[in-house]
């Protein structure tokens, strides 16, 4: 299906008046709303990895602040290249999170990430969601209770897009603005390998509106 490049000048707004609202609200404070931009309902994630007997930090649980070819992340892990920016000319309207952890984490370890950290999710130097983790369901993942010779999954709520955290007043990444999410909270550790711990893996995924250059 070809993309829809969108006018971003309510003057020239002519088809489909609804969907051409929604996105001229979305970035409706922004520069780029005086350019042609193709805008799409897309999603920006990246992943997190630690593994066993580690403790979480703020460091080593910051979202997008490890992507790009150093990273040696593949495109299932993330989609974004720089390090907590977008490319210019974009721009990134947020309107839901979803915070995934692998279903296979050691329930001892998934209860500890639980109690003691919450996310925070920063653009700039200020902080625009600060909650515990469970607030911000997935939406999606394996779901149930599935009993294996080995594994028992434990998923982040119900897989459904109604499930994930929507924001009322969309979050705006403008152009090259500084972005990431972290965990934040007490000193836990992961069990290790040789007592049953598998690790945590955590993937974020930012649902909304991305705007991009018309090539």
């Amino acid at each position: 299906m070809a993309q829809t490049r969108t006018p971003m000048n309510p003057a020239t707004t002519v088809a489909m008046p609804a969907v051409n609202n929604l996105i001229l609200n979305a970035f409706n404070h922004q520069i780029f709303d005086q350019n042609n931009l193709d805008v799409q309902h897309m999603q920006l994630y990246d992943t997190v990895t630690l593994n066993a007997a580690t403790t979480p930090t703020v460091s080593n649980t910051s979202f997008f602040s490890n992507v790009g070819p150093a990273s040696n992340k593949t495109v299932a892990q993330t989609n974004l290249t720089t390090n907590r920016v977008l490319q210019a000319p974009e721009a990134f309207s947020i309107m839901a999170f979803r915070l995934r952890w692998l279903e296979s984490v050691l329930l001892a370890d998934l209860l500890g990430i639980l109690v003691n950290y919450n996310f925070e999710f920063y653009i700039a130097t200020k902080i625009y969601q600060q909650s515990p983790l469970w607030v911000f369901g997935s939406g999606g993942g394996i779901w149930g209770v599935a009993n294996t010779s080995s594994t028992t999954f434990y998923t982040n709520g119900f897989p459904g897009r109604e499930a994930m955290h929507r924001l009322n007043i969309p979050l705006v990444l403008d152009n090259q603005a500084q972005f990431y999410g972290q965990l934040n909270g007490g000193s836990f550790s992961l069990t290790a390998s040789a007592s049953g711990g598998t690790g945590l893996t955590l993937q974020l995924v930012l649902d909304g509106f991305w705007a991009r250059g018309i090539l």
